[in-house]
């Protein structure tokens, strides 16, 4: 019986490890491509070296952590173009998300999420970044709970660990605080009202003001650097003679080679004369 409880206890240890781990970079507290200082980790969370460690190992298969031999743990670094794909597979699998979760939820389900709502409206007036991002990770995997469909609940799942390390940037911009608000509320009142439809619309607009967001995040357009005034009075030149301009000082261009300049301005020897008609 001792067994038991001391594996239960084990197990309990580790999962509180990976949700605090999980949190710790949902919030960029450790960043990705960061080093995993583990004797420091165990120390902050207060859980003990092996559920600290074994949780590591977890979040290693899921994607989350990734581990370099002899050099230890760090968040995995994830680029523009996988946070791309991430989401385009977060749009299908959450618009069917919210469309079974409209068909199957219960006044249960129903005050759970409107509790999630009224939380969330409290931490935008104030602000909060780090929990409004944890509440919206937790307001998606509770639609994915809802739908009653296990299959479809480990897909998302999956998606939201490998998004976590870009989420908190991309929703913790002050114009994308509102919008997500805004757009909770609608998938919310969707499932409420139990309209499959509207819920799947009100998904995937969602996700697609989220895919906007990355957009703008990741891949706006640099702008281009103001020439400074001689490049641009050589580019003036250039267009009003349409002949390059090698200096603003210097009109004519330079020499090619200069022994050939310096053959080309000594006197050519008349043919019809010899050496002594020169002397």
């Amino acid at each position: 019986m001792r067994n038991k409880t001391d594996k239960a206890s084990r197990t309990s240890l580790r999962e509180l490890a990976i949700r605090s781990i999980r949190d710790l970079i949902a919030t960029r507290r450790i960043k990705p491509g960061e080093y995993i200082n583990e004797r420091a980790l165990v120390k902050e969370l207060g859980i003990g070296r092996t559920p600290t460690h074994q949780a590591l190992e977890e979040l290693t298969l899921t994607k989350l952590v990734q581990f370099i031999p002899g050099r230890g743990s760090i968040v995995r670094p994830i680029g523009p173009q996988e946070v791309l794909r991430l989401t385009e597979a977060r749009v299908i699998n959450e618009e069917l998300s919210a469309r079974l979760a409209a068909r199957h939820a219960t006044p249960n389900d129903v005050d759970e999420l409107s509790a999630l709502i009224a939380r969330a409206e409290h931490w935008t007036a104030l602000r909060n970044i780090e929990r409004l991002v944890l509440l919206d990770r937790t307001f998606h995997a509770t639609i994915a709970r809802i739908s009653a469909n296990a299959v479809l609940q480990d897909i998302l799942s999956g998606l939201h660990e490998r998004a976590l390390g870009y989420w908190f940037v991309v929703a913790s911009a002050p114009s994308r605080l509102a919008e997500i608000s805004s757009e909770h509320e609608a998938v919310f009142e969707a499932i409420r009202a139990k309209d499959e439809d509207r819920a799947g619309r009100a998904m995937r607009d969602h996700l697609e003001s989220f895919q906007a967001a990355i957009d703008r995040t990741f891949f706006a357009p640099v702008p281009a650097l103001e020439p400074d005034p001689a490049t641009k009075l050589r580019n003036s030149g250039q267009r009003s003679r349409g002949k390059p301009q090698y200096a603003a000082a210097s009109p004519s261009p330079p020499p090619r080679d200069r022994g050939a300049l310096l053959r080309r301005s000594r006197p050519r020897a008349d043919p019809g004369k010899t050496r002594d008609d020169h002397s």
